[in-house]
């Protein structure tokens, strides 16, 4: 994500604004879904912290001192990020032990200590319940940024004592627009089918080198359309090419629902329309997580969005 596609975010602006009135807080927890850039947003808030900027200068991060260098080329003595060891999934007690020792340790460059853990839903309940008493009463030159898909993942304890930063899902025309600005030499139509099949910039951008996303992004299209259409067999045929793989329709019925409220914005479909729709994939997506069967489930919601769309349509049902 570039500064440009940066600044597009209404959490980047709060971020500034946090800056600017003095009120940036010591623990920082930044969520949004895969792809919405929530990782180059806690970077930004990192360099913030750790600019040192040159004479008058009022635009922090500045770019152009020697700690933003050392930011922009991952060097910065003063930043830790904090990753699963080795082969582990998880950030375990022994991590955060580290991270509160190191946090009372006086800055080596700078006026600040940060601490990013991206992806803090890994760490273990020890280890978040180890971090308790450090994010209530840190020291005052330590700043901690965590990044998670959802702020519910974390100990409630953890968010009471962090302030909550959300990243919204940009509308399907803003991430057509980002889409632009990143790749001004793609094609046109692939990147507004892929701003209306996928709910972050990251994600449509990772699909244009992944065939796979993109098939699934087709098929994604062609449920809605077979759904408008009330043709229940091409859509079991579609749900049918899943039917094996759980986290493959995990991902296609992530990329209809995107599909169905990008066809409300551009006024394809109605409110109530894309809310029965998207009530019915959202209780399919919840299903399949069950480990419900899957042949019996997209049968079923077949049937549903069929008769959902033949309803609302005035259509007779196939």
């Amino acid at each position: 994500m570039n500064r440009t596609l940066l600044e597009m975010q209404e959490a980047y602006r709060t971020l500034a604004a946090l800056w600017d009135g003095g009120r940036f807080p010591h623990t920082l927890v930044i969520e949004g879904a895969p792809g919405s850039g929530k990782r180059t947003l806690a970077r930004e808030a990192a360099a913030m912290l750790l600019c040192r900027r040159p004479g008058d200068s009022r635009q922090t991060p500045c770019g152009s001192c020697p700690s933003c260098h050392k930011m922009n080329k991952g060097i910065h003595p003063d930043l830790t990020e904090v990753l699963p060891e080795g082969k582990k999934q998880s950030i375990g007690v022994d991590a955060v032990r580290q991270v509160r020792e190191n946090a009372w340790i006086a800055p080596h460059e700078a006026e600040r200590r940060v601490f990013l853990i991206p992806e803090a839903q890994r760490m273990t309940v020890a280890a978040q319940n180890a971090l308790l008493k450090l994010i209530e009463e840190p020291p005052a030159a330590a700043y901690f940024l965590f990044t998670v898909p959802s702020a519910g993942s974390l100990l409630e304890t953890v968010r009471s004592r962090a302030t909550i930063l959300p990243l919204r899902e940009l509308p399907a025309p803003e991430r057509l627009s980002a889409l632009q600005v990143l790749r001004p030499g793609e094609d046109p139509q692939l990147l507004s089918r892929l701003a209306e099949g996928f709910e972050t910039v990251g994600q449509a951008l990772a699909s244009l080198s992944d065939p796979v996303a993109q098939q699934i992004e087709r098929d994604g299209a062609s449920l809605l359309e077979y759904t408008v259409h009330c043709q229940r067999y091409e859509l079991m045929r579609i749900f049918a090419g899943y039917e094996r793989d759980r986290e493959g329709l995990a991902r296609l019925l992530e990329v209809f629902r995107c599909r169905a409220i990008a066809a409300l914005g551009a006024g394809e479909l109605s409110a109530l329309q894309c809310g029965e729709i998207v009530a019915i994939i959202e209780e399919m997506q919840f299903r399949a997580g069950q480990n419900v069967g899957l042949a019996l489930l997209s049968a079923v919601a077949a049937g549903r969005l069929v008769q959902t769309a033949a309803h609302s349509s005035g259509r007779r049902r196939e």
